[in-house]
């Protein structure tokens, strides 16, 4: 298998700061797939929804640990970032699943919106 080390490409180019916000732009989507998870509506697709967000999480630690010299290389791409159709659609096809999951789902009750105040000085 090849290993894409896209990562490394933006680290170089982009510096310190690139390579932490790509970082932190993965971990905040970790993270509001897991809280997503969380709303589904039965079982089946709260369960289905975590293993699409460990899928990805798993995806990502392997090929971060491969770039970074912390893990053997697996060849597992970078998702919606290395190079490879194959992967990318399946990646999109998982998304798609996921982000159906999560308008299926009981989201938390929001506060009401309050009635827009008319405008002062004009009568």
């Amino acid at each position: 298998k090849r290993q894409d080390f896209i990562f490394a490409l933006i680290g170089e180019e982009l510096g310190f700061v690139g390579a932490i916000s790509l970082v932190m732009l993965f971990a905040t989507l970790i993270y509001l797939m897991l809280k997503a998870a969380t709303y589904a509506r039965d079982d089946f697709g709260k369960y289905l929804a975590i293993g699409l967000t460990l899928s990805f999480a798993l995806q990502i630690a392997v090929n971060l640990g491969g770039v970074t010299g912390t893990l053997p290389v697996k060849g597992l791409p970078l998702p919606f970032l290395s190079w490879g159709r194959s992967a990318l659609l399946v990646n999109l096809f998982l998304m798609g699943v996921f982000l159906n999951i999560v308008r299926q789902s009981q989201a938390p009750p929001t506060a009401p919106r309050a009635a827009p105040r008319p405008p002062v000085g004009r009568q």
